[in-house]
């Protein structure tokens, strides 16, 4: 990979993980369904996430909806926000399960609270462009 591009998939790069969004080093928690571990946000990232009113959203990552193909469909939103050069505006939280097993890949959108199932990657980069003209995406 050439130097100074960051990878945007979950398969760290060196022994320490790092964060989906930034790059910079982070942790790893285990999920609860089973599936491989979740890299967490870095500190800036998270806090980032958390501001209220702001335009997020939610991916499923946990062990289900990683066999269904999330973390796949991940990267794809994560490419769609960065072709519009939206990573900064919108924010992307990698979360464990959300008890929608049968129905994943699954993401939420937050703060409007609107859930999407079987998320395929082609959709998932679709979504993400289209986030990144979303008026709230503007701010």
């Amino acid at each position: 990979m050439p130097k100074g591009q960051r990878r945007l998939d979950y398969t760290p790069i060196h022994s320490e993980p790092v964060c989906p969004i930034c790059g910079r080093p982070s942790r790893l928690r285990a999920t609860v369904c089973g599936g491989p571990p979740i890299q967490q946000l870095c500190q800036e990232c998270r806090r980032r996430s958390l501001v209220k009113g702001r335009l997020s959203v939610q991916f499923c990552v946990g062990g289900c909806c990683t066999r269904a193909g999330a973390r796949e469909a991940l990267e794809a939103l994560l490419a769609g926000l960065k072709a519009e050069d939206a990573l900064e505006r919108v924010s992307v939280v990698p979360v464990d399960c959300m008890d929608l097993c049968d129905d994943g890949p699954v993401c939420r959108l937050l703060p409007d609270r609107r859930t999407y199932r079987r998320v395929s990657p082609s959709w998932a980069e679709r979504l993400g462009k289209d986030l990144a003209h979303d008026r709230r995406a503007r701010k």
